[in-house]
């Protein structure tokens, strides 16, 4: 989109559709959450492969552990203690080795407190992925003082928290696409949201 065609400034170019969509509230959640994952692949190709090798660096090895807690657990605290010297040897944009240590710290924290789930790569690639949604758009929209369309703050919140699902969802469908070691510019995009439930978001909020 041309700089001429923006309309949040805070927002990078690729976000810009997005946004829009979001302040026209025409579609349904299900069609944001996927429509997000098409900026936010841009961002994966920007930060590159350096985010990735980082998190499969650090998650790899405790998957590849059996599920003996007592193992589990010194492993992840081996994890979390490796993160900062893995991090500064990484390659890439420094923003993108910073969101990548963040989702590791993330999952390993939980896996910690017992939330984890069978494949921690997956679950830290996917975690990367949803930051790079919140930290590139969402977290930048209540920059703007003035919304498209006078769309108010809390009209863009709750259009936001009812495509989250969906956000995380199709997160995981790129992060599945990471695990098997997919070049992050070859990624392909979730399927297209199906007609049946091709409800608009301003029904939804009847």
């Amino acid at each position: 989109m041309p700089d001429g065609d923006k309309v949040h400034k805070h927002l990078a170019g690729p976000y810009q559709q997005l946004y829009k969509q979001v302040c026209e509230g025409q579609d349904c959640p299900e069609k944001l959450g996927r429509d997000a994952m098409r900026p936010v692949r841009r961002s994966l190709e920007h930060y590159g492969d350096g985010p990735i090798a980082l998190v499969k660096h650090v998650m790899t090895p405790i998957d590849r552990l059996p599920k003996e807690p007592i193992l589990r657990r010194l492993a992840l605290e081996k994890a979390r203690g490796t993160i900062p010297s893995i991090a500064r040897a990484a390659q890439g944009p420094k923003r993108g080795i910073e969101l990548a240590t963040d989702a590791c710290r993330q999952v390993i924290q939980d896996a910690c407190e017992g939330r984890d789930g069978d494949h921690l790569l997956k679950d830290a690639l996917s975690r990367y992925v949803i930051d790079i949604y919140r930290a590139d758009f969402e977290e930048r929209i209540p920059l703007s003082r003035a919304h498209d369309r006078g769309v108010d703050q809390a009209t863009i919140d709750m259009r936001l928290d009812l495509a989250r699902p969906y956000v995380e969802q199709n997160a995981m469908v790129l992060a599945v696409q990471l695990t098997k070691g997919c070049d992050v510019r070859k990624l392909r995009l979730p399927r297209q949201a199906s007609l049946s439930y091709r409800a608009t978001l301003n029904d939804n909020l009847l």
